[in-house]
């Protein structure tokens, strides 16, 4: 096509120049101005191969501009396709696998079946703050510093599972059912729709649809840590803090249905977190002191990572809700990731 076209340019060309020529070396009007036969000939042709030459490089251009599309669509997808690739790497090097949980959750003991419990670790606390002793791995003073006065202040206690001060799950079992070492967490993500449908938001709707990703973490399980669980108390506010350390999720009991696969799969999707059932107790005399505690309790930080990639999430990122069943749920939904 770009040969044939060159070759009818120069014939355009040249049968311009030819006309021309022509043109000049006839006379093209006679003696009374008109125009001659040959002068017609000369004009007519003339015109003839401006047309041709004009009519060629339209085509010219017109092909020109197609090539300069395709050449622009193949650039297009080939960046496509490299970008494809990496987001691909990107997703494999940052698969969701190793899910580790670290939480701080805040619990009231105000109802009477903890009266016991909250009693005895108040006298505990106060006598080791008053005489502090060294004991590792069972009771530490918190405290901070101020750098003006040159004092520290005593800011809480924190207790070791493995303390006396721990509840006793015999004498204090309604403690030890709140803040024992069976606590867990359950967590539901719901990736995000496409389609913009409305994702789950409270403790009822969780339980009632299907999630794309369940795991629970347990004080009672696995962790990446002696010490899984720990009690933090506050002091003057007399708060009683579970600290549960790099819970691990045990894949095995996973439920996934494919759709979140690696972490930018997180991106906008929705995260219910709830306190796992199998820290309910079973005595009936308990059950209104553990709902109590539950449904009055915060989750002040949580840190749960995902392989590679950790997400903090304070209070202030959660939603708390309360059905009329009385369970509790706080939720989350994840920040824009980029591909």
């Amino acid at each position: 096509m770009t040969d044939f076209l060159a070759v009818l340019k120069f014939l355009a060309i040249l049968s311009t120049g030819i006309w021309g020529v022509i043109g000049l070396r006839v006379d093209y009007k006679d003696d009374d101005g008109k125009i001659t036969k040959w002068g017609k000939y000369a004009l007519f042709g003339t015109i003839l191969s401006a047309i041709i030459a004009a009519s060629i490089q339209g085509v010219e251009v017109h092909k020109q501009r197609g090539d300069e599309a395709a050449a622009q669509s193949k650039t297009r997808k080939e960046l496509e396709r490299h970008t494809e690739l990496l987001v691909n790497i990107k997703r494999a090097i940052q698969p969701i696998q190793d899910i580790t949980v670290t939480a701080w959750v805040r619990v009231p003991m105000e109802h009477k079946a903890f009266a016991g419990y909250t009693k005895r670790l108040r006298t505990g606390i106060n006598a080791y703050v008053e005489k502090p002793e060294w004991k590792p791995n069972e009771i530490e003073v918190l405290d901070s510093f101020d750098y003006e006065t040159f004092k520290r202040t005593v800011t809480g206690v924190r207790v070791y599972v493995t303390s006396p001060l721990f509840p006793d799950e015999t004498k204090e079992a309604a403690a030890h059912n709140v803040l024992g070492e069976r606590f867990s967490l359950s967590f539901r993500i719901y990736k995000k729709s496409k389609g913009g449908e409305i994702t789950p938001t409270d403790f009822t709707a969780a339980l009632n649809s299907r999630a794309d990703l369940i795991f629970d973490v347990s004080t009672d399980g696995s962790a990446e840590t002696h010490n899984p669980v720990m009690l933090n108390y506050g002091i003057p506010t007399e708060d009683i803090a579970l600290q549960c350390n790099l819970l691990k999720a045990d894949p095995a009991w996973w439920t996934s249905n494919g759709q979140l696969v690696a972490v930018p799969d997180l991106s906008e999707s929705i995260m219910v977190i709830n306190f796992g059932l199998q820290n309910a107790p079973l005595e009936v005399e308990y059950q209104d002191a553990f709902l109590g505690a539950m449904r009055g309790a915060t989750i002040d930080l949580l840190f749960i990572r995902f392989g590679i990639r950790e997400f903090r999430i304070a209070n202030d990122d959660l939603k708390k809700h309360v059905d009329e069943n009385e369970r509790t749920c706080f939720v989350y939904q994840f920040p824009t990731l980029p591909d």
